[in-house]
């Protein structure tokens, strides 16, 4: 007796399946693999319970649910894995986001025991515990990344009426991005239910369809047991008015997939462009703007002005009028941008530059020797466009102390004349100053400044330029 139970015992242990091997995680992200059909699944695909086990039972036929033909070697059990070679890593969750146990449990458990993955395993029925599974486990990176897949029993995976189902109440429309992007960034929302939304399709205006890439999706997961919930929210990045719609495949592993009747839609329309964007300078400080309006839309427009030059933007502003009054130095060139809002989306950028009409410069040696004979010059050049050349002009020089200099003859270094210069050069009006230097002494060494002073009978400004003298 006792040898017929040992020999007994002997044929149960080993008629019972292998664990089988694990398969090679990825090179790089993340990923759901397959082990029974040994492929990689999308995210927010559906498996049919029969698609994976807690060892290896049967090989790839390419079939959802059927009685296993026998192993391959390669453990069936469904894995999340990441390119990140370390070991324990990620986390298996329940529809209602609740933990699967590690290395035992029923129906369901979690092995974590090789690199850089996590399996889900099955060893009895699920229909109690069917919906959305969620696994979290990080990239190379080491940044937790989720992945979800629908898991059903083999029952209700079949049910081929059972179609995602897309809430027909409207979609919600969002601006992701700002005012000035070009193009502009929205997003349309709606919620799926019953079932997963791998791939999103959408057109405008009825044309071409298009499926939305993974990287344009948001899907957001409510926990629910025995079922699907999800915000799906499209990202578009166009400047297109027109009905969009958008239905959702679910994506059913080794079966058909499963379309949803109805769609999510929503007309998005786009604000009329302004036109003529024109300045003019009244003051050395004052630049006006003016623009005819957009066309006709069912609100009253909005006009957003950015303002650029070379340290990038420096003001924004916002009007209802066709006319912006705005202070810009005239000593900058600046780019101008306007755009209209009122609709969904913001119209058209238009653009001007208003450039640079006043300038300073210094010019002279970059190095000179310590030598008491040299002599050399500083000159100062100020130069006005002819839509300022008929304002008031006063120039200076000064030392590294700071000090102004007003002599022609008093100590080694003097000014050239105590006026500047001007002349006329193509409807530009120049000035020089000339600082000459008979001889340069070490405590002379350091920036020397020319100013120029302006007013135009409305503004005063001044504006510099410096030039630093060294010796080698």
């Amino acid at each position: 007796m006792p040898l017929l139970f040992l020999l007994s015992l002997v044929l149960h242990v080993s008629g019972r399946p292998e664990f089988g091997s694990l398969p090679p995680h990825p090179t790089k992200g993340v990923r759901l693999f397959l082990g029974e059909e040994n492929v990689t699944i999308a995210n927010f695909s559906m498996i049919a319970a029969g698609l994976f086990h807690d060892a290896d039972v049967d090989r790839p036929d390419g079939t959802a649910t059927n009685i296993p033909i026998g192993p391959d070697g390669q453990n069936d059990g469904l894995w999340c894995q990441s390119s990140l070679n370390q070991n324990m890593i990620g986390t298996w969750y329940y529809p209602d986001e609740t933990t699967v146990p590690l290395g035992s449990g029923s129906p369901l458990f979690a092995n974590n025991t090789a690199t850089g993955q996590i399996g889900l395993l099955r060893n009895g029925g699920i229909a109690s515990v069917q919906g959305l599974y969620s696994c979290v486990i990080p990239n190379e990176e080491g940044i937790n990344q989720t992945l979800y897949v629908a898991a059903y029993g083999n029952g209700d995976f079949l049910k081929n009426a059972e179609l995602p189902m897309i809430d027909g109440s409207g979609s919600s429309f969002q601006l992701l991005s700002s005012v000035d992007a070009d193009p502009p960034v929205f997003s349309l929302s709606f919620n799926v239910t019953n079932r997963s939304p791998t791939i999103v399709t959408c057109s405008v205006d009825n044309g071409n369809q298009f499926n939305v890439s993974d990287s344009d999706l948001i899907r957001t997961v409510t926990p629910v047991n025995n079922d699907v919930q999800v915000q799906v929210s499209v990202i578009f990045r166009m400047r297109v008015s027109g009905l969009y719609k958008c239905f959702v495949t679910t994506d059913r592993i080794k079966a058909t997939p499963l379309v949803s009747t109805n769609m999510g839609m929503r007309n998005v329309t786009v604000t009329g462009s302004p036109s003529n964007l024109a300045y003019s300078r009244d003051t050395l400080l004052s630049v006006t703007l003016g623009w005819s309006p957009s066309a006709v839309i069912s609100a009253t427009p909005q006009y957003h002005v950015f303002v650029n030059n070379s340290n990038g933007i420096i003001m924004n502003d916002n009007t209802t009028n066709t006319e912006l009054s705005l202070s810009l130095r005239p000593d900058d060139e600046y780019n101008i941008r306007l755009v209209a809002t009122g609709e969904d989306l913001p119209s058209e950028i238009i653009t001007v530059t208003v450039p640079q009409v006043v300038s300073i410069e210094v010019q002279g040696p970059v190095m000179m020797p310590l030598d008491h004979s040299s002599s050399f010059s500083l000159t100062c050049t100020l130069t006005l466009a002819p839509r300022v050349n008929d304002t008031m002009v006063e120039m200076y020089w000064a030392g590294p102390d700071l000090i102004l200099f007003n002599s022609t003859t008093d100590g080694d270094i003097v000014l050239d004349t105590l006026e500047f210069t001007m002349i006329s050069v193509n409807d530009s009006v120049v000035y020089t100053l000339t600082l000459n230097f008979f001889s340069l002494q070490a405590s002379q060494v350091g920036q020397y400044v020319c100013r120029a002073l302006l007013n135009d009978g409305a503004d005063i400004i001044d504006i510099t330029s410096n030039y630093t003298i060294s010796i080698q």
